[in-house]
């Protein structure tokens, strides 16, 4: 198989950077990845070293390689599911968060953006709002109130799914987030 000028290159498993550093020597666009230490103590050190013209290994005599170019090192988060062992279900890491979703959830639903501090995401007079892509279990919700305290007269948390076995007192209101949002952010 064979590339041009501005074409990708991946390697999945990067190793020591020599594909990436042939592929930038030879004007390719490259797209390593690699796991662990090895990245940085490996492939960095070795892409840096091409970028810098200090790399005059492999092709650089044949291409005439005089350095330059750059590129972006990226470090991967959480993964965005976990298993809850509790409830024998893959739910959304409880780290993260759709920020645009907790938006657009309370715009749809009237509410006013609020530095979510305590909790609470929006606000909309007396009546507060939150915003979960979690299941929503009795705990979660128990915990929540605790969070809030006496923060808010009325509140309404909205969840992508419910438990049915909920037991909140009256001034909680609890709704399922509206399926064209849910369609939209992927959730």
């Amino acid at each position: 198989m064979t590339t041009t000028k501005n074409e990708y290159v991946l390697d999945s498993f990067a190793g020591s950077g020599t594909t990436g550093a042939v592929a930038h020597k030879l004007g390719r666009k490259w797209i390593m990845i690699e796991l662990g230490e090895h990245a940085e103590t490996h492939c960095f050190k070795r892409l840096k070293g091409v970028i810098d013209a200090i790399d005059q290994s492999g092709i650089s005599k044949e291409v005439g390689w005089q350095g330059g170019g750059g590129f972006k090192y990226f470090e991967l988060g959480d993964s965005l599911f976990v298993q809850d062992e509790d409830l024998r279900l893959t739910v959304i890491n409880p780290k993260m968060y759709n920020g645009s979703l907790i938006r657009a959830v309370l715009k749809v639903e009237g509410f006013r953006l609020k530095n979510p501090d305590n909790g609470l995401h929006g606000i909309s007079g007396t009546t507060a709002a939150h915003v979960t892509e979690q299941y929503l279990t009795q705990e979660y919700v128990d915990t929540l109130l605790n969070e809030i305290g006496d923060k808010a007269k009325f509140i309404v948390i909205y969840a992508k799914t419910i438990s049915s076995k909920l037991k909140v007192p009256e001034y909680i209101e609890i709704r399922r987030i509206p399926d064209v949002l849910l369609k939209k952010f992927n959730v």
